[in-house]
């Protein structure tokens, strides 16, 4: 630069009155540059002393060539210099430019020798103060992981229907109202409890710490969200703080956080029980809709009722079933007199078709019968046949009585084994208060200050843990 300097001090130069001395056209080792030669040596030498430095300025009169080239001035308070990114940078650039955004640019300085315009030539540019931002939240993001943090294990459930929802967010833009909108749809008259926090600044992090904690405080709190409106990578900044992540993670109510828009991610998010990508989505995950709700049980309701109706069907088949098998003894007697009928019958039959022949055989056979006195043996068999019902009727007797005493054993000892006799004598169940409610029968499976179910005699009880043995 300082040789450049030494060649224009050389240089003379005339106002319009003076006229050129024969001396002065052509003085000894003057050197006389066209226009094209010298913006070339000027360029030569910026592009030597400003080769791939760093910029950083607002972006105002920006212009997109048809040729995809950009075109644009950077300036700051005092000054401003005209900068060009050409299609090929332009289209591998991280962010998308324009006007009133503080960019980063690395490139050089160069020359527009037609116009005789310095430039900067832009080969790469991101949003002023997002990549140091980016930097410590990758760092963050991967110290707070390893410890844990985002572990699913940590994860609490999310209650299913929450008598109380705290909000942490801002009482200034439409987000709390956005959000009473969606809760009143969905499940009127349900408690929130709003704990106002600033969501952007440098306040922020330590009063969303501050609002979580407080929440945790109020222990009928069932459920909190973490509100916040969408916003640029710095507004949503608060939201990785370390100190936000850690009052999260430590918080003994479950968490939903709802950070600015779908595709904006935080260290809240990661730390989070469950993440919403709106804060209205939000609502609508912490609350069932009412009446969808109502109509789901009305439909549980007739679903129990007809599958009682059919298992009180079934047992009515059963008890007629049973009740057609079972026959009265006389009804077989009947049988048997009809089955001695009809050998008489066929005995008599036979006898009166037997061939001659065989007639002084059926004669002795007569004789013989006359000697036996059948109707003796009948009078036998009648005396068996009476003997065989009063045995049949003494057994049905018997175990008719003996299935009685059985039935009134069992009965006795439902009623021993229901619960609701064995409250009635001073004990009590008790159970943990979540959507499936857990008996408890060891004190281990609790812990301090939980907050568990009795079910009395009559009525039930809800108490906290003290102290567990």
């Amino acid at each position: 630069m300082s040789d450049f300097s030494d060649k224009l001090n050389k240089l003379r130069f005339t106002t319009d009155g003076d006229k050129p001395t024969a001396s002065d056209a052509k003085p000894p080792g003057r050197r006389v540059y066209s226009i094209s030669e010298l913006s070339r040596k000027i360029k030569a030498l910026l592009q030597e002393k400003f080769d791939l430095i760093w910029v950083s300025g607002e972006i105002s009169n920006l212009f997109q060539a048809a040729s995809g080239h950009l075109y644009f001035d950077l300036k700051d308070a005092n000054a401003q210099i005209r900068a060009v990114t050409f299609r090929a940078q332009a289209q591998r650039l991280p962010c998308n430019l324009e006007d009133g955004l503080n960019i980063l640019a690395m490139g050089r300085i160069s020359l527009y020798e037609k116009r005789g315009n310095y430039q900067m030539i832009v080969e790469y540019a991101e949003p002023a103060g997002v990549g140091v931002l980016q930097k410590q939240f990758e760092q963050l993001k991967k110290r707070l992981h390893e410890e844990g943090l985002f572990d699913d294990q940590h994860k609490q459930k999310i209650p299913y229907l929450p008598s109380i929802i705290g909000i942490v967010t801002s009482l200034q833009g439409a987000v709390i109202h956005d959000m009473q909108t969606i809760f009143n749809g969905r499940f009127e008259n349900r408690h929130l409890r709003i704990a106002p926090s600033a969501v952007q600044g440098a306040k922020a992090p330590d009063e969303i710490a501050a609002a979580i904690e407080l929440l945790n405080q109020c222990k009928d709190t069932g459920l909190i969200i973490l509100a916040r409106g969408g916003g640029s990578f710095e507004d949503l900044n608060a939201f990785n703080s370390e100190i936000v992540a850690r009052a999260i993670f430590n918080s003994k109510i479950p968490i939903i956080s709802a950070i600015g828009h779908e595709t904006d991610f935080t260290i809240a998010d990661f730390t989070a029980d469950l993440r919403a990508p709106t804060p209205t989505a939000a609502a609508e995950m912490a609350l069932p809709d009412k009446e969808e709700l109502r109509d789901y049980l009305q439909g549980r309701q007739h679903s129990m009722c007809r599958s009682l109706a059919h298992q009180l069907q079934s047992l009515r088949q059963a008890v007629d079933l049973a009740g057609r098998r079972l026959k009265h003894p006389k009804l077989r007697l009947e049988r048997f007199q009809r089955r001695l009928d009809e050998l008489t019958n066929r005995l008599r039959f036979s006898g009166t078709t037997r061939l001659r022949p065989a007639r002084e055989q059926l004669a002795y056979l007569k004789s013989q019968l006359t000697q036996l006195a059948p109707q003796k043996q009948l009078s036998n068999l009648h005396l068996k046949l009476e003997l065989i019902q009063t045995k049949l009727l003494e057994t049905i007797g018997i175990l008719y009585l003996l299935n009685r005493h059985r039935t009134r054993a069992v009965t006795t000892a439902l009623k021993a084994y229901n619960p609701l006799d064995v409250l009635k004598r001073g004990y009590s169940i008790t159970r943990t208060i979540e959507t499936s409610p857990q008996l408890v029968t060891d004190s281990g499976a609790v812990a301090p200050k939980q907050k568990l179910e009795v079910l009395l005699a009559k009525g039930r009880l809800t108490v906290e843990v003290k102290k567990n043995r």
